[in-house]
Order: C-alpha cells, then sequence, then structure tokens
C-alpha cells in the first residue's frame, strides 16, 4: 500500500520527541521504569479553576454547537486584550485566530503565506516542527546559527548574510525551544531595524512559553510599532496552565493575514473544541497565581540541572534562561566506547544509550539542526529529575 502514499509525506521526517517516546513506552511495555524526559509536556495538573469553568460549559452553558472559524468573539478579545496590556501588541479581536495548538498556528500560517521555493531563516536550533512544516508548506529553511557560548542567538549580521531576494519570513521561538534561551529587548529591537529596511519579510515569532522566564520578562517583537503589521505572533495556553491536552493556541497578524487563516482553517479543521475554548477562556480571565507557582518550580529544576551536569558530568549545559528544556553538548563523548564496545558517533547514539543503561529517555539535537547534543525536558518533579541525572551521571562514567 506505501505505492499509494504522497510523495509528500514520504519525504516528511518523523517527529524527533514522539519517536524517543515511542521507544520508551516500548521499554515500559516490557516492565522497564523509564523516565521520560523527551517531551515538553507539563507535568502539572491544569488548575482547578479552569476544569470546573469547563464543566459549567458543558454541564450548564451548554456550548456542544459548532464554533466560529476563528474562535469565540469573547476569547479572541480577552486574547487581544491580553497582547495589549502585557505585551504593548496594538491588535484587535479581528487579528486573532484560535486553532488546535501553536502547532496548527505555524502550519496555517505558513500554509497562507508561503509559495514554493520561498526561504524562512530559522534560528538554529530550533522546534523539531519548524523544519518538518516548512517543508510541508512548500519553503526552505535557512539556518540561522550563532555561537554555542551565546546560547546560539545569532548575529544580526549573520541574519543579513542570510537574506535574499527569496526570503518571506523570519521564524523563531522565544523563549527557545530546545535551548531555553530568551532573546533580549535590544537584539529583537536590532533585528526590527533590519526587517524595517526588507519589506517584503515577515517575522514568525513563537511565544508558547512567554510565562515561563527566569530573569526578565520576554519581550514581544510585536509591540515594535514600526514593524507591527508584518509580525505574526504566536501563543497558547498549553505551557502556561498545563493544558496541553486541550490544544488551544492562536495567532496574532494583520488582518489580511487573520482573514487567510480563517479562511483556510475553515477549509481543513474548522474552529478547536468550543469546551476547550471555555477553558482557555477561564485560564486568561482569572488569576496569574497558578502560573507563577509553576514557575517558581520550573526555575529550581532548571538551576539543579544545571548545576548538576556542570558538576557531575561532562555534558555541558547551556544556561536556560526559561521555557523547560536544557540543551547539553555531548560532545565530550563522542568517539568514546559504551561498555558493550559500541562507538558513539552521534548524539543520538548518545540518547539510544541512555534510554538503554539510565532508562532515562532525551531527544537528540539533530533535529533541532545541529549535531552533538542532547535536550531533555525538566516538566517533571525534582524527585524524579534527581533520580533520573543519577541514573544519567553513572551511566555515562562507563563510556571510556
Amino acid at each position: 500500500m506505501k505505492n499509494f502514499l504522497s510523495e509528500k509525506i514520504k519525504k516528511l521526517p518523523s517527529s524527533s520527541t514522539l519517536a524517543m517516546l515511542e521507544q520508551a513506552s516500548i521499554l515500559k511495555e516490557k516492565g522497564e521504569k523509564v523516565i521520560d524526559l523527551s517531551l515538553g509536556e507539563p507535568d502539572f495538573k491544569t488548575p482547578a479553576h479552569i476544569k470546573e469553568d469547563a464543566k459549567k460549559a458543558i454541564d450548564s452553558d451548554n456550548f456542544s454547537n459548532y464554533p466560529p472559524v476563528a474562535g469565540y468573539k469573547d476569547l479572541r478579545e480577552k486574547i487581544a486584550l491580553k497582547l495589549k496590556n502585557e505585551n504593548n501588541i496594538d491588535c484587535s479581536y479581528e487579528n486573532i485566530v484560535v486553532s488546535n495548538g501553536v502547532k496548527q498556528c505555524l502550519t496555517n500560517v505558513l500554509d497562507v503565506i508561503i509559495n514554493p521555493g520561498d526561504e524562512v531563516i530559522t534560528f538554529s536550533p530550533y522546534w523539531v516542527s519548524y523544519a518538518a512544516n516548512i517543508q510541508l508548506s512548500g519553503g526552505v529553511l535557512i539556518p540561522a546559527l550563532g555561537e554555542a557560548q551565546n546560547s546560539f542567538e545569532p548575529t544580526i549580521d549573520d541574519i543579513k548574510s542570510k537574506i535574499s531576494k527569496n526570503t518571506k519570513a523570519i521564524l523563531f521561538s522565544n523563549p527557545s525551544n530546545p535551548t531555553g534561551h530568551v532573546l533580549n529587548k535590544n537584539f529583537l529591537k536590532n533585528l526590527a531595524e533590519l526587517i524595517e529596511k526588507n519589506q517584503n519579510i515577515i517575522i514568525i515569532s513563537d511565544e508558547i512559553c512567554e510565562y515561563i522566564a527566569f530573569y526578565e520578562k520576554v519581550f514581544s517583537i510585536g509591540s515594535i510599532q514600526n514593524i507591527k503589521d508584518r509580525v505574526i505572533t504566536l501563543n497558547g495556553v498549553s505551557k502556561a496552565y498545563a493544558m496541553t491536552g486541550w490544544r488551544i493556541g492562536y495567532s496574532c497578524s494583520h488582518i489580511d493575514i487573520a482573514k487567510a487563516i480563517t479562511k483556510l482553517q475553515g477549509q481543513t479543521t474548522s474552529a478547536p473544541c468550543g469546551i476547550s475554548q471555555r477553558a482557555a477562556f477561564s485560564a486568561i480571565n482569572s488569576s496569574q497565581n497558578c502560573v507563577k507557582e509553576m514557575m517558581v518550580q520550573y526555575k529550581d529544576r532548571a538551576n539543579f540541572l544545571y548545576d548538576f551536569f556542570s558538576k557531575n558530568t561532562k555534558l555541558q549545559p547551556i544556561k536556560p534562561l526559561g521555557a523547560i528544556y536544557l540543551f547539553l553538548s555531548a560532545k565530550k563523548y563522542l568517539n568514546k566506547k559504551t561498555p558493550s564496545g559500541e562507538i558513539i558517533s552521534s548524539a543520538k547514539d548518545i540518547c539510544i544509550y541512555l534510554l538503554t543503561e539510565a532508562k532515562v529517555a532525551t531527544v537528540s539535537s539533530e533535529s533541532f539542526g545541529v549535531n552533538g547534543y542532547i535536550r531533555l525536558s525538566y516538566a517533571k518533579s525534582l524527585e524524579e529529575l534527581e533520580k533520573a541525572v543519577t541514573q544519567i551521571a553513572a551511566a555515562l562514567k562507563l563510556i571510556v
């Protein structure tokens, strides 16, 4: 039956995070106790008041019909108000489209702006799905890779050198998945100046981990007035409110692009689940104390992991400033031997070794656009993380 598959899907790579999750699941089915640090899914539960409001939407308010394609107006208004008050982004509900998570937001955006052969400059290392979605849209990914000692933040000169007549967009996550880096205000202002001079380029800023920033508030490039019409901001409720399964993301873009996204969404998935939208409204409209409490724990976990790996292994971590990921160089273990005599030739080999020997699932960096690094998620309790890193350290000591 493979003959019936399209060339497009044959060429599409599988998600490396989901692939590692699948391998971990196989070991679990065999009775192994695997600690999964591959997936960026918060271990917290959706706050009780959000779940209660979702129940009310079912039991009392009867939100059981098709929602408007772009999302309920009051939710879009609430999102626009949030973006105005917190991010200084000048927008209205008409600029907002609610979708099935930020992944669909990104897919929608790329599908409505990219023509075959258009180039998308993407800060590398990048979230695994960026490359696949650019490929699906017919675009070409052009990586902008900074120095590791600067958390891979590219320079403005490097970005400028990557711009060509085919450049359509610049895409990045802030805070970064996978490095946990937060782009500073001056860098983003300089980037805005560059884009102001290049009228045919759109910026796509993925800010899904916006609230998980440990040292300074995330600056939204969409707040810069001179380029605001050419910035598309992506965000959602998955990470901040531990609502991954509710599948609510949103995009904020110029009204012409928002209408195009709505048109596309109307022909594909239509609106996301109405009950999930009511839960998202509750999350954004209520006290944010739950978010602050989760962020404190994330920061503690990030600091613990950074200190542990710095002191106890040859894995070299990049200091995370936000998000829920730690990115570590595994280059000092390359070309070494495992206890069984196998040569470690890539970060993927390290990840497979850690899964089989330490029973800890991580993700290799090849899918993020760089070689020699691994990513792990600290969306686990401190107790589980302590156990995981102890097992990792013990396994690494066996490599010679």
